[in-house]
Order: structure tokens, then C-alpha cells, then sequence
């Protein structure tokens, strides 16, 4: 069975790879980042994510990236699959050693599939087209991910579903009736 996602949040590690633009000169690295999410609605969600990777040049030194975003996805329901598109915008950080870090606007798009494995547990693969806006110089860098998702807090639905439950099992039956005590008009009277 598969959870009710409105008003739900949603929590992911992932890991994969970042692969450079040819012309970039930067090798694919391995990346790894986390993503925060809500649901607006059953398809409607944003996020927040960071990856960052840890590579080389292709004139030997190494380079650290670092991509923080936020990100509208819209999904779409088939059982315990759910196919998703995405699309978002932050800053692309690249620090070579022994230079100066650059900070670039950066969008990205793509999609994913994420599957119920349990009702709360998702397994989640994202690919992203990160569009490097520098101006003259800017890259089309691919980022491919893979990890899990936990979804966590309750939907409006839930929650009241929960407050009558505690209340069915707080409310008192001292004659074992079937009627509870407070709306009961024959109290200490037995079922019969």
C-alpha cells in the first residue's frame, strides 16, 4: 500500500555520479547529497537539495563542486511507482585547488521514478540536466542519482483518523454495553 502524500514531508540521501561537459575538463566525480521535501499536494512538491562531488581536472588537480538548489516536482501516480518531472535553479560552486572558487547561477530539469517499497519508505533515482549559466563559459553537466526516501509527518486525513482512534479508546463502557458512559441513558445496565 502506498501513503497519502499531501501535506506529507519527504527526506532522501542519495549517491551517484556528476558528469562534467566535455569541454568543461573536468572528470565525472562521485556525488552524494541529501534533499528536503514537502507536498503540497498529491503531485505537487518542492525541495530543497545540496550535492557535492569531489574530482579531478583533466590538467591533474582536483576540484570540488557543490550544487544547492531548490526544485518543483510534479508527480504521477501508478501504484506503488511514481514517475516525476523536476525543475529547479541555485548556485553551481566550483573550487579548483590552488584557485578560486567560482559561484554561477545555475537551473537544472530532469526527472525520476521513486517506488513504495513500504508505505514510508521510497526508493528514489533522479537524473538532472544542470545548466551552468556563466556567461561565455557556461556547461551542460548531467547529474544521475540513486538512494532512498522516508516520508514523515501526517496528512490532515491521518491526523484525524488518529484523534478518533484515541478517543474511541479513551471513551469508558463501564457496563460493557456498547454504549459508551457519556451517552449512555441506562448506566450499569448490561448488554441484553
Amino acid at each position: 500500500a502506498s501513503a497519502e502524500l499531501k501535506n506529507r514531508n519527504e527526506v532522501s540521501v542519495q549517491a551517484g555520479v556528476l558528469n562534467f561537459e566535455g569541454d568543461a575538463h573536468i572528470d565525472a566525480g562521485f556525488a552524494y547529497g541529501a534533499r528536503l521535501g514537502h507536498y503540497f499536494t498529491e503531485r505537487l512538491s518542492a525541495e530543497v537539495l545540496v550535492f557535492k562531488t569531489d574530482t579531478e581536472m583533466e590538467n591533474g588537480g582536483n576540484l570540488s563542486a557543490l550544487y544547492p538548489a531548490l526544485a518543483a516536482s510534479y508527480h504521477f501516480r501508478f501504484g506503488k511507482f511514481m514517475p516525476f518531472v523536476q525543475a529547479g535553479a541555485g548556485v553551481l560552486r566550483l573550487n579548483p585547488e590552488g584557485a578560486g572558487a567560482t559561484n554561477n547561477f545555475a537551473m537544472h530539469w530532469g526527472g525520476g521514478l521513486k517506488y513504495f517499497y513500504k508505505p514510508d519508505l521510497l526508493l528514489r533515482a533522479d537524473v538532472s540536466h544542470i545548466i551552468d549559466t556563466e556567461i561565455g563559459k557556461g556547461t551542460h553537466d548531467l547529474l544521475a542519482v540513486a538512494g532512498v526516501s522516508w516520508l514523515f509527518g501526517s496528512s490532515r486525513e491521518e491526523a484525524k483518523k488518529v484523534v478518533e482512534q484515541v478517543k474511541q479508546a479513551v471513551a469508558q463502557d463501564a457496563d460493557k454495553d456498547g454504549v459508551t458512559d457519556d451517552k449512555d441513558n441506562c448506566p450499569g445496565t448490561p448488554a441484553g
